[in-house]
């Protein structure tokens, strides 16, 4: 399989993109739900910055024009990146700061990486679309 085809790119992007929108939203509603508790940013939980970003991201996938498709993802992507360094740092340093995923895994930390996987895969697709 040939991972530069800009159609795998894209399906790869998509994927990532719906599961952190599927990820955040599941976190999102277990704190709105008071199940799990995000921690805030002054009043605003962090969860829903996230979630916010990651359909940020998902909306930029639609065929937008590019300005306003790279627009929308960076706008959706540094938050989450932001949130996702931050807290990944300082679950580090302090501990216990993120919402656990399954088997006690600090979710800043699959969120960090997921960020990082969904930015790579992106200039990669935008690469290979501007060959073409």
């Amino acid at each position: 399989m040939n991972l530069a085809k800009p159609a795998v790119l894209h399906l790869l992007l998509w994927t990532l993109l719906l599961l952190g929108l599927f990820g955040a939203m599941s976190v999102s509603y277990e704190h709105l739900s008071g199940q799990e508790a995000c921690p805030k940013l002054s009043i605003v939980p962090v969860c829903l910055v996230v979630c916010l970003g990651y359909l940020l991201m998902v909306t930029s996938q639609i065929r937008f024009n590019t300005a306003i498709r790279i627009g929308l993802f960076y706008a959706g992507w540094y938050p989450v990146f932001i949130i996702a360094t931050v807290g990944a740092a300082m679950e580090l340093y302090y501990s216990d700061i993120c919402p656990k995923g399954t088997g006690g895994l600090p979710l800043c930390y699959v969120s960090f990486a997921l960020c990082m996987l969904v930015l790579m895969l992106s200039l990669a697709a935008r690469r290979n679309t501007f060959r073409q």
